[in-house]
């Protein structure tokens, strides 16, 4: 499975650029590596907030006499900020209405942020987008967060192999950007940069031939303010 998301401040007006991302969970039979660590890594978010990375769904174990949902431990560390420790959890686990942390829907401990929707892409494999929310300094403007002033309504075909086309609307007259960020933050290609007024409109991108395979990210962006983005996958 594929997991992926934008880290941002806890106003979600701000992206936090090279927060740490430390990962680990149980393997496909619930069992930890406590010898070789295996299914166990730490990332960085980019520059842009960005960051993916791929694993496998995990196994569940029992705990007293009900399993545990499958879940995956994220220790999250946004520079210069505390630490915080949490569990993602996935829509549809028939186990978490019984599980002790997962049910909780109210206060400090809420996990309904925290299930996400996983869905198989062409290549049979899972996907899942989570953007996480966590007190830090950073750059202005983030992911869907506002949607009020425009969207991209989608990117296909996704994955793609020659060419995507990105449809998005603007909901408010402004300078438009469609840039494409790499997973390192490099802007690799800005496909519209002019004035528009409210209206829908049409992008198409069709990379270098000598571009690598791999995960990009489309972002709109308004008056320089990053108002949302899409991942895509080159194949």
């Amino acid at each position: 499975m594929i997991v992926s998301g934008v880290v941002q401040n806890l106003s979600c007006t701000a992206i936090l650029g090279n927060t740490l991302l430390d990962i680990w969970h149980a393997n496909d039979g619930g069992a930890y590596d406590t010898v070789g660590y295996n299914l166990r890594g730490k990332i960085y978010a980019n520059s842009q907030g960005f960051y993916s990375f791929e694993t496998i769904l995990p196994g569940k174990y029992l705990n007293g006499a009900a399993y545990r949902p499958s879940h995956i431990h994220f220790k999250i560390t946004p520079p210069g900020f505390p630490t915080l420790i949490t569990q993602l959890y996935f829509q549809g686990d028939v186990d978490i209405p019984a599980d002790a942390a997962a049910s909780i829907t109210s206060g400090t401990y809420d996990a309904s942020h925290r299930i996400i929707p996983i869905t198989l892409n062409g290549q049979g494999q899972y996907e899942g987008t989570w953007d996480i929310s966590i007190d830090g300094n950073g750059n202005v403007g983030v992911a869907d967060l506002h949607s009020d002033k425009g969207i991209i309504y989608s990117a296909s075909p996704n994955p793609f192999s020659d060419l995507v086309e990105i449809r998005y609307g603007v909901f408010m007259p402004a300078k438009v950007k469609i840039q494409v960020f790499d997973m390192r933050g490099s802007l690799v290609a800005t496909l519209d940069e002019q004035e528009l007024l409210p209206q829908r409109y049409t992008a198409v991108w069709k990379p270098e031939g000598n571009l690598s395979g791999g995960i990009y990210f489309i972002a709109l962006k308004l008056n320089d303010l990053q108002v949302h983005y899409l991942k895509v996958v080159k194949i």
